[in-house]
């Protein structure tokens, strides 16, 4: 096991040197619905130019909150004691923070403040991922977002919304996207998530 882990993680740091060599851009926010652009940013070595790290939305939250991103960002997060997880909940206005990867409440606040003061507006990569009762609307709603570098992950392909990217393997492997960051084989360096070219995407300005 212990050999497999040390071959895996050596593919894995490959992997990553190589996309952090082809990556052009060294500005850009990335506002995602979940975990996937604090885990772009730790592959790539970059800073988090956004307060969306280590936490998640649900979609209709996440529409609104991409829909007027500046309001929402003026607005300080509280915390909702009444939604009963094992990590801290937080609003702003009406719409909820799962911070599930903070121990506390105080700490995601601080966090999230402290990231929201370093978004490039002239830079921003709005990501999100389908839930699987996700439905037509939502993916109309998303392709009528108002930012130029978009992309919605979904299990099935959709060409008829153009900003929809299928992630074929999970979606045949899981019946969801709830495991893109998993490691696509015991011996492979390659994750889920990597379907997508994210370092291309990125790279459009």
């Amino acid at each position: 096991m212990q050999k497999q882990k040390w071959w895996r993680n050596f593919l894995r740091k490959r992997i990553r040197m190589a996309d952090r060599k082809a990556l052009t851009n060294s500005q850009f926010s990335i506002i995602s619905s979940n975990c996937w652009g604090g885990v772009v940013y730790h592959d790539l070595g970059h800073e988090f130019l956004s307060p969306t790290i280590n936490l998640w939305f649900e979609p209709s939250d996440f529409l609104k909150f991409v829909e007027s991103l500046k309001w929402y960002l003026s607005i300080e997060p509280i915390e909702d004691t009444s939604v009963k997880l094992d990590y801290p909940v937080g609003k702003i206005g009406d719409i909820h923070l799962y911070f599930m990867h903070y121990n506390s409440f105080e700490e995601a606040k601080r966090k999230w403040i402290e990231r929201a003061t370093r978004i490039n507006w002239d830079n921003i990569y709005v990501v999100m991922t389908e839930w699987p009762d996700s439905s037509f609307n939502l993916y109309e709603k998303f392709e009528k977002l108002p930012y130029k570098n978009k992309v919605l992950f979904t299990i099935k392909p959709h060409p008829e919304f153009p900003s929809t990217f299928c992630l074929s393997d999970a979606g045949k492997r899981f019946g969801d996207l709830s495991k893109i960051f998993e490691f696509k084989s015991l011996f492979g360096g390659y994750r889920y998530y990597d379907e997508f070219d994210f370092v291309s995407f990125l790279n459009k300005q």
